[in-house]
């Protein structure tokens, strides 16, 4: 707690270098493959830490950039040529603490922003991920989770009607896609594969 506290209070400073890290990283491609999994996960641990408290995540999302950056990490390679499913679930995470909390204009405008103005990419790919974790046994329990709840977060009856967040998500028909979910999570609890697997 006492952690978050302090990055809550120094956020603007560490902003600063987490951007400097993002850009060299993965705008520049100064580093290899490994490298750019590294920093990634490293980013999204001073997240985790930081969002220690709801209070701490809303100090944090209230500074401008911070939304922004979680959301251009929770985009990284989308054509996984060096981020695994779990990488990908976990740059999801790091962006779910600020939708979880609060959900205002201001939120939605800096994701969108991290997605370049297009709601429907964004949207694409996180509903391209939930499906692929809905394949995948080793990741299911907590990437659908994720997925599915950043969905159910930008329902336009939640959130903000007329953001164009929340008119692409529409579009998408997310109560067929959550459905679709429940349906997958269903099957997958009552599966050989779940029943037999080490807790």
């Amino acid at each position: 707690t006492e952690v978050g506290e302090l990055l809550a209070a120094r956020w603007p400073d560490i902003l600063s270098w987490m951007w400097y890290f993002f850009v060299a990283c993965f705008d520049r491609d100064l580093v290899d493959k490994t490298f750019k999994r590294n920093v990634h996960r490293r980013l999204c641990l001073m997240f985790a830490v930081g969002c220690s408290r709801d209070k701490y995540t809303i100090e944090i999302g209230e500074v401008p950039g911070t939304i922004r950056l979680t959301t251009l990490i929770s985009m990284l390679d989308t054509e996984g040529t060096y981020m695994t499913q779990e990488d990908a679930w976990l740059g999801t995470f790091t962006l779910s603490y600020f939708l979880h909390v609060k959900i205002d204009t201001f939120v939605l405008d800096e994701v969108l922003a991290g997605v370049g103005g297009n709601a429907k990419l964004f949207l694409d790919t996180m509903i391209a991920r939930l499906d692929q974790a809905l394949k995948t046994p080793e990741i299911f329990d907590k990437a659908v989770t994720i997925y599915a709840t950043l969905l159910v977060a930008l329902d336009p009856n939640r959130a903000i009607p007329k953001h164009a967040l929340c008119i692409a998500i529409r579009a998408t028909k997310p109560m067929v896609i959550l459905t679709n979910t429940v349906r997958a999570t269903l099957d997958f609890r009552a599966s050989p594969v779940r029943s037999n697997a080490a807790p």
